[in-house]
Order: structure tokens, then sequence, then C-alpha cells
């Protein structure tokens, strides 16, 4: 998966995706490394600005009380405090903050309890190449955004702005 990440990263680097470009302050957490640098290569390759980057929750915390910030883009699982988690914390603080949480998690459950919580988008890693964009369309446009591969949505398009109940 890194090999494959980090060639999409790499080959996507000055393309345009068709997505409306951001101008957008971000906030960027992810414990590994690697990954939260192809995020950041992403969001840069979107026009985001990176204002600061977290290797955990209690980071990201901090850094969002600490630097004005348009998104937050977040790993689900961290040490120390994991994604959700510091969701909380930060919805607690600023409730009209925009999370998108990245993950390895396709099921159902998990997708649902982020978006409980306030979390506007779930983005899978495996296509966050492609779906990060449109995450952060959707919801700098005020709309919620899940990776359509994800388990029981995987025969339903895109939901930018749609009834995410699930059924």
């Amino acid at each position: 998966m890194k090999r494959t990440i980090q060639r999409e990263c790499e080959a996507s680097l000055g393309r345009a995706t068709g997505v409306a470009a951001c101008t957008r302050r971000v906030l960027v957490a992810d414990d590994n490394d690697f990954m939260r640098h192809c995020v950041q290569l992403l969001l840069v390759r979107e026009r985001c600005e990176i204002v600061a980057s977290a290797e955990n929750g209690l980071q990201l915390v901090s850094n969002s009380q600490l630097h004005e910030h348009d998104l937050i883009v977040t790993d689900y699982h961290m040490p120390s405090m994991d994604g959700m988690q510091a969701a909380r914390a930060i919805l607690a603080q600023q409730p009209d903050s925009r999370i998108i949480v990245l993950t390895s998690d396709d099921d159902c459950s998990s997708a649902r309890s982020a978006l409980d919580l306030g979390i506007m988008a779930y983005v899978l890693k495996d296509c966050m190449v492609p779906d990060l964009p449109l995450a952060i369309a959707a919801v700098m446009a005020g709309n919620p955004f899940l990776s359509p591969s994800i388990g029981c949505l995987a025969d339903k398009p895109v939901l930018a702005g749609a009834d995410l109940t699930l059924r």
C-alpha cells in the first residue's frame, strides 16, 4: 500500500483534478510520518496551506487552539488521543470546525460513528488520492462525504449533500 500511495501522490503532483481548488488553511494529523507527508503533498496540490501538522490527537487539539484554520484532516487511529477523540474535543470548543478523517476502516459502523460525532468526511486511505480532493470540495461547501467504496455503501454514489441514513 505504501508504494502505491507514494506513486499516486508523486504522479498526481501538479495535475489538475477537475475539482475546484481551495485556498484554505489546513491542520493535518497522522502518526505515520510518510502518510502525513503524503497527505500534505495532496493538500498542497489542491492549493491548501498547511498551517500545522501533528503526530497525535493531543497535538492536533493544541494546534487547533493555536492556529487559525479552515479545515482539519486527521488520521482515525493515533497514539495518545485518536482522531475521533481529538475531533470530539475540537468540536466541543469549535463547533463549526470542518473535519475530514482518513482511515483504513471501511466498515459502516465506524463511518456512522464519525458522522454522528460531527466529522464531515470519512475518506479511506486506499482511495485518498482520488477521494481527498472530492472530500475537500464537499466539506468546504458544507456537505458530507464518504468514500464510495465503503463496505455497505459501495453501490451508492459519492454522498455529497445526500441523506446519510444507513439503510
